[in-house]
């Protein structure tokens, strides 16, 4: 069956479609990702690992979502820890596609954030959303820097999403940085994810 991009995200319809997020594609949009930290820090070895094992990880999830939502109902946590992941995946892709609106980038990097690491909106989420990125950022290098941009990110999209502006510029690059660190925090321990939770990626985190 042939796979297409459609820019959908309601991962529970079987007209989705696999995201314009392709291994060649991803690995160019990352490097140029890499590239605006190496104006000044130098490009680093360890990000050219990082690029090469999120591209393997598309494999899986690619083979995943069709599985689970294409050629079945999407029914169980594994598939809708998928749903969210593919989801995720292209609210992120489209924080690099601005028209020349920064606005829409950032509101488009929090909504991957949210898609990736929330189960439904409740009462206690922006705590939730917190500990989750502390969770899926342990034992990487700088989290703690990470962790202060998604804090201004959230800040931000508020700002954007009820004023119709942000009062700050704030660091793009450094919150789409911390997004690829935490996704791959995700991807990592996607195994942990059962068909049996009604909150798989709180699951897979230990949450």
């Amino acid at each position: 069956m042939p796979v297409t991009a459609s820019g959908c995200a309601d991962f529970h319809s079987h007209d989705c479609r696999w995201p314009d997020v392709r291994p060649v594609g991803f690995i160019a949009m990352i490097a140029g990702l890499w590239r605006g930290f190496a104006e000044n820090n130098g490009l680093k070895s360890y990000r050219v690992a990082i690029v090469n094992e999120l591209a393997g990880f598309l494999d899986l999830i690619e083979g995943e979502y069709i599985a689970f939502h294409i050629l079945a109902k999407g029914r169980g946590g594994r598939a809708i820890a998928f749903g969210k992941i593919f989801a995720a995946l292209n609210y992120f892709r489209r924080s690099f596609k601005s028209r020349g609106d920064a606005n829409e980038q950032v509101v488009n990097l929090a909504v991957a954030f949210e898609v990736l690491l929330t189960a439904k909106y409740e009462r206690g989420v922006g705590d939730r959303f917190e500990r989750r990125i502390k969770l899926a950022l342990q034992v990487i290098k700088g989290s703690r820097r990470m962790q202060a941009a998604t804090r201004d990110l959230y800040k931000a999209r508020s700002e954007t999403v009820h004023n119709g502006v942000c009062s700050f510029e704030y660091d793009l690059l450094a919150g789409q940085e911390a997004f690829v660190y935490t996704f791959l925090g995700v991807l990592r321990r996607v195994g942990n994810a059962t068909n049996t939770a009604p909150d798989p990626i709180g699951e897979i985190l230990g949450d």
